[in-house]
């Protein structure tokens, strides 16, 4: 008991479980600053998705534009009489 106790209190304890307690803190900044950089790279990733998404959208908004108006012209040549349709 005398050596355990005397062990206990030395300062080779002391440093091993300061180097375990400075070695959980180390991890645990590692883990917050992990946690930082997945959470800005997600978010990187969500504004491209978005960025593409709105890209798609406003593209076939254009070509459904364009279509819509060249089908309405057909629509209107359609309800025109038959010489008009020749010209």
């Amino acid at each position: 008991m005398s050596l355990l106790y005397t062990y206990l209190m030395s300062n080779d304890f002391k440093n091993h479980v300061m180097s375990i307690i400075d070695a959980f803190k180390a991890m645990d900044r590692a883990l917050v600053k992990e946690q930082e950089d997945m959470a800005k790279r997600l978010a990187e990733r969500q504004s491209h998705v978005w960025k593409a998404k709105q890209a798609v959208i406003s593209f076939w908004g254009r070509v459904s534009g364009i279509a819509d108006s060249g089908l309405d012209q057909q629509m209107k040549q359609l309800n025109e009489p038959s010489q008009q349709l020749e010209s």
